[in-house]
C-alpha cells in the first residue's frame, strides 16, 4: 500500500531535490541501456545519453538556482 503525504513535496531539501534529479536520470540511462540501446546505432545513443546528461543537468541547475 502506498501513501502519500500532502505536502510532503513542498517540505522538500535542496539536497533531497539535487538527489532526485541525479536518481531519476539514472534510472532513464539504465532503462534506455537495458531496453533499448541494442536496436539502435551506437551515434544515436550517444545522441540519447548526451540528452539525458543534459536534461540531469538542467535539473540540477534549476534547483541550485532556485535555493541558493
Amino acid at each position: 500500500k502506498i501513501i502519500h503525504y500532502k505536502g510532503a513535496s513542498s517540505k522538500a531539501t535542496r539536497q533531497s531535490r539535487l538527489r532526485w534529479a541525479k536518481n531519476s536520470t539514472n534510472a532513464m540511462r539504465t532503462f534506455y541501456k537495458k531496453h533499448l540501446a541494442k536496436k539502435y546505432p551506437a551515434w544515436f545513443n550517444a545522441l540519447i545519453y548526451f540528452g539525458i546528461w543534459l536534461l540531469k543537468n538542467l535539473r540540477m541547475l534549476k534547483i541550485k538556482l532556485k535555493y541558493d
